[in-house]
């Protein structure tokens, strides 16, 4: 028999209230506790003797008030007994004290068809929750006979049922969700502890050591339902969990899904995380390293950072998914081993190197750090960054270069270096007058200097920053030109942005 509690049957029967808090005075209590109390069935005080019928436990008794006085028991006798006998609560049409163990419920008045109204409502609502009991549990089982992963089991259960759900942990923050409403799951997952019941109008029940369904928003009327289906839900749940687990890659497989998950963009990153094992809201950085570099090296000078998940060849170089030790938006402490010294500027780069993403919090974000370690990668390799240890997060490490990875690949980008350059990208064929440009530039607009820089006289360098002034139609002397011409310069050699991928 499905449990159903007393807030259920006022969700339903509209003719039955609760009193008000001022009339309680320490009696007939009803907390939220005590309205989730399960009730069996609603039974009617008799005028003649036994004035109360057989209980066994978990009714409600209804006292009209056209009845209390031929009964000859004074009432206070009368709830007494109710209450030894195990009752839930008591259906009155004026205050009457009671003890807390029982519920008191009114009504305007009781008429002497409320208590097989009363029952015909809990049989209804008992054969429909067993009724939608028995064919949400046939389409779990279904689901779960085919291989359904956690996401598709609780879309299975969300259609049926009409609500949301959500399988979320402290760890993995929403594993999985599905339904009409997103925000299913609290916003604060570090408060989530045992506390199986209602929080508002969403159901929580608790599947397994760290991982909670959530069920709503569910309407009052069908609270019931979310509560009592529930369990089936969570053991199917648990089910897809446990196959999750038998068939997550291992070896290179899993190194090459991790390789999927840096550089498809477009992918479901959350069910590809799920699926590897990896925690939703853990804190991860991207390494790639030079793939002449030695492998064991690189993971011990990794290490230190915390778990490191290899993955398959990114563009020719080695590729590590490392999830952080700390959830800091910056790495903690001073420098890592994966940052170490720095070549001095002007020195040639390093024959090995490793470049570092920033830390990013939740898998979702991956994607994210894996294009800032490839926009790394591809400074060093095209000869715009030296060192052998360079992360992302480090403004002395990457300079103005970091700037200008929000728009890198953009038409944005290639627009703005066009316009500003103008003739100079086309005429300049063999880059002389860019690099005098750049020389001029670096040395803070100091003649002297570039000219020592690019070892050519004064008179030369002079005479290509004319070169320079017609073909961009800027005067390059003039400090107020200074910026956009060093962006756009830099702008003009960045590599080419990798393809972006698309998930199917």
């Amino acid at each position: 028999m499905a449990d159903i509690t007393i807030l259920d049957l006022l969700s339903w029967e509209n003719r039955l209230t609760l009193p008000q808090s001022s009339e309680l005075d320490g009696s007939g209590a009803s907390s939220e506790r005590a309205l989730d109390s399960e009730i069996s069935w609603a039974v009617t005080l008799r005028a003649s003797m036994p004035i109360l019928p057989p209980l066994r436990g978990g009714e409600i008794v209804i006292l009209p008030d056209r009845i209390l006085p031929d009964t000859g028991v004074p009432v206070d006798e009368i709830v007494r007994e109710v209450a030894n006998r195990g009752a839930r609560g008591l259906v009155v049409e004026r205050f009457i004290a009671a003890p807390s163990s029982l519920i008191t419920l009114y009504a305007d008045s009781i008429p002497a068809d409320l208590e097989s109204d009363i029952n015909r409502v809990l049989t209804e609502q008992r054969g429909e929750i067993y009724r939608a009991g028995t064919e949400l549990g046939r389409l779990l089982t279904q689901a779960n006979a085919l291989g359904a992963d956690v996401e598709d089991v609780l879309k299975t259960a969300s259609d049926y049922l009409g609500m949301g759900a959500a399988v979320v942990s402290g760890r993995d923050g929403v594993i999985a969700s599905a339904g009409p409403a997103g925000d299913v799951a609290p916003g604060d997952l570090s408060a989530l502890s045992d506390r199986q019941g209602w929080h508002g109008d969403r159901y929580v029940r608790r599947i397994s050591q760290v991982a909670e369904l959530w069920l709503g928003p569910v309407a009052s009327s069908r609270r019931a339902l979310a509560r009592l289906i529930s369990e089936r839900v969570g053991m199917a749940v648990e089910v897809a969990l446990a196959h999750a687990i038998d068939v997550r890659p291992r070896g290179n497989a899993r190194a090459n899904a991790i390789a999927g998950l840096l550089t498809d963009a477009g992918s479901d990153s959350a069910k590809i995380g799920v699926a590897l094992g990896l925690p939703a809201n853990g804190s991860y950085a991207v390494v790639l390293s030079s793939a002449g570099a030695n492998r064991s090296a690189m993971a011990r000078e990794i290490a230190s950072l915390g778990t490191p998940h290899e993955a398959a060849e990114i563009d020719g170089m080695m590729a590590t998914l490392v999830e952080l030790n700390t959830r800091s938006p910056r790495f903690a402490g001073g420098e890592h081993p994966v940052s170490g010294r720095q070549h001095a500027p002007g020195q040639e780069s390093a024959e090995h190197w490793i470049v570092l993403s920033e830390p990013v919090t939740g898998v979702a974000r991956i994607p994210l750090a894996a294009r800032q370690a490839r926009y790394l990668a591809a400074l060093v390799t095209g000869g715009l960054l030296r060192g052998s240890h360079i992360r992302f997060d480090r403004p002395s490490d990457v300079g103005v270069y970091r700037l200008m990875f929000p728009l890198w690949g953009s038409p944005e980008l290639e627009t703005f270096s066009r316009d500003t350059l103008g003739q100079l990208l086309t005429r300049d064929r063999r880059g002389s007058l860019r690099r005098t440009l750049l020389a001029y530039l670096e040395a803070g607009g100091s003649q002297v200097d570039a000219a020592t820089r690019l070892e050519v006289h004064r008179n030369t360098l002079s005479y290509r920053l004319r070169q320079i002034a017609e073909l961009t139609g800027t005067d390059p002397t003039k400090p107020q030109s200074h910026l956009a011409l060093h962006m756009a310069l830099l702008a003009s050699v960045l590599p080419p942005a990798p393809v972006a991928q698309t998930g199917t």
